[in-house]
């Protein structure tokens, strides 16, 4: 097996993460929406959020590049991005990602991070329910980016213990 290397994005990642994240969104996510509503999320998107804040991007790569990434925007200790490239899925990277990032943040003095996610992204909620996350609400929920009403989940892991 190649060595995994976790560590930092930069901005001369963002067009090998951009592809990532857009496929990975157009098999999940994508499929869930109508024709019309998909078209609002291009490739350009994802690849102008990581040049944008790469400092907030965390890719995992092996010997032949890139093979997911996640990100908290805007400084923050909510879990906006986890994409995993479609030959590498069910293979812990996404954990291992998510393991990576909630480090990070209690590095940065967050208590705890939070989670929002499509209810019906039923591989997600079971991975941060395995890695500790507690749901603390569902619903309806107007998505910012899509401006679409979705079904949401939004869960809760404390990083600090008290």
């Amino acid at each position: 097996m190649h060595t995994l290397t976790i560590r930092q994005a930069a901005s001369s990642d963002a067009e090998s993460l951009a592809s990532i994240g857009y496929a990975a969104w157009t098999r999940g996510i994508g499929q869930a929406l109508p024709k019309t509503t998909r078209g609002r999320v291009s490739v350009d998107q994802f690849a102008a959020f990581v040049k944008a804040q790469p400092e907030n991007v965390l890719l995992v790569e092996d010997d032949a590049g890139p093979l997911g990434y996640i990100a908290a925007a805007d400084g923050e200790n909510t879990v906006t991005d986890l994409w995993v490239h479609q030959d590498h899925e069910g293979k812990g990277i996404g954990s291992k990602l998510l393991k990576d990032l909630e480090t990070l943040l209690q590095s940065r003095g967050f208590e705890s991070t939070f989670l929002e996610i499509m209810t019906s992204d039923t591989r997600l909620l079971g991975l941060s329910r395995n890695r500790g996350y507690k749901v603390i609400s569902s619903g309806m929920r107007v998505d910012h980016i899509l401006q679409l009403p979705l079904h949401k989940t939004q869960l809760k892991k404390r990083l600090i213990r008290a």
